[in-house]
């Protein structure tokens, strides 16, 4: 029986917590970092649909969305969560993959996150600071 876990990043950031929440929120900015195609109705309660590079996708809503600090949905069986901190020349990006199943069996979901996020993090640092879009670089 898979138990459940928690998985947790962290990144600096220069930016404001305004601008990296709308990294977060809003679509266009979305799918330069993460996504092939998105579509998001940024606030409490809006949907929020990722288009991935192979053709699936996943729908979802915005469960908690206190701009420009705190952002939470579903994700496929895990629960996201995004907490941005304001500090001198920037903010604290936070994510918590919460639900992630672990199991002695399979950890491949568990080691998916924990080998992803740390990339995407650094593409979204890297496409806020500098106006560099690694995305592309990253899928080939």
């Amino acid at each position: 029986m898979a138990a459940l876990t928690d998985i947790k990043d962290k990144i600096f950031i220069r930016a404001g917590t305004e601008t990296v929440f709308s990294y977060l929120t809003e679509a266009d900015l979305l799918d330069k970092w993460w996504p092939a195609a998105c579509q998001s109705d940024p606030r409490e309660g809006g949907e929020l649909n990722f288009t991935w590079a192979n053709g699936s996708g996943l729908s979802t809503r915005y469960k908690v969305f206190d701009r420009p600090v705190r952002l939470e949905y579903e994700f496929y069986r895990e629960y996201l969560a995004f907490d941005l901190q304001a500090k001198a020349q920037g903010c604290v990006l936070s994510v918590r993959h919460r639900r992630v199943p672990f199991s002695t069996d399979d950890v491949s979901q568990a080691l998916h996150v924990a080998q992803v996020w740390p990339t995407l993090l650094i593409s979204l640092k890297v496409l806020i600071e500098h106006g560099i879009e690694l995305k592309g670089d990253l899928a080939d």
